[in-house]
């Protein structure tokens, strides 16, 4: 069974229902380096593959993938930015030609285990282009097992949210060739 000392409830809940009672101590979260994207329900990366993160100290943060039926890499590049007064949220904005998107996002669940596969769970706000979602991630492109993936799940669905419900409805894979590791 899942610990849920490492999740924290997102900050569109006015209430805290007691299965979102937590611990989860953001200035703990080493969310920098590298994330593969295992699941989400972004509708943007709906029609892509081999999804990665690169978070860095400085806030300048790279995401790599590869459209559909493409072996070309893609990439953007983004700025995150700590939200004041709310820990684990930032706000990120793109650079170049992406410099008028932005989105908001929390970090609701974490695991850096030696032994286990570090997973991070964050949501990301409504934006003029997406409804809110929630994405899963982790250290390595196989994911964290099946079990912790349903926790996650139920966790989210126990929030009685009815927003964060759908967006775990929505949820779906994302591919990952078996040679991609940067």
């Amino acid at each position: 069974m899942q610990d849920f000392s490492n999740f924290r409830n997102p900050s569109i809940l006015t209430a805290s229902p007691s299965s979102g009672d937590t611990t989860l101590d953001p200035k703990q979260i080493n969310y920098l380096g590298d994330w593969f994207l295992i699941r989400t329900s972004n509708s943007f990366w709906k029609d892509k593959s081999d999804v990665r993160m690169h978070y860095t100290a400085t806030g300048e943060d790279h995401f790599a993938y590869k459209p559909a039926r493409s072996t070309v890499e893609k990439s953007m590049e983004g700025r995150n930015t700590p939200a004041p007064n709310s820990p684990a949220t930032y706000s990120w904005a793109g650079k170049g030609l992406l410099r008028l998107f932005t989105v908001r996002w929390e970090i609701l669940g974490f695991e850096e285990g030696t032994e286990k596969v570090g997973w991070l769970l964050t949501f990301q706000h409504k934006t003029m282009f997406t409804a809110p979602a929630v994405n899963i991630a982790c250290r390595t492109k196989d994911g964290p097992n099946g079990g912790i993936v349903k926790a996650i799940e139920q966790w989210l669905r126990a929030l009685g949210d009815e927003g964060l419900t759908k967006a775990v409805e929505d949820i779906y894979m994302i591919e990952h060739s078996p040679g991609s590791t940067s």
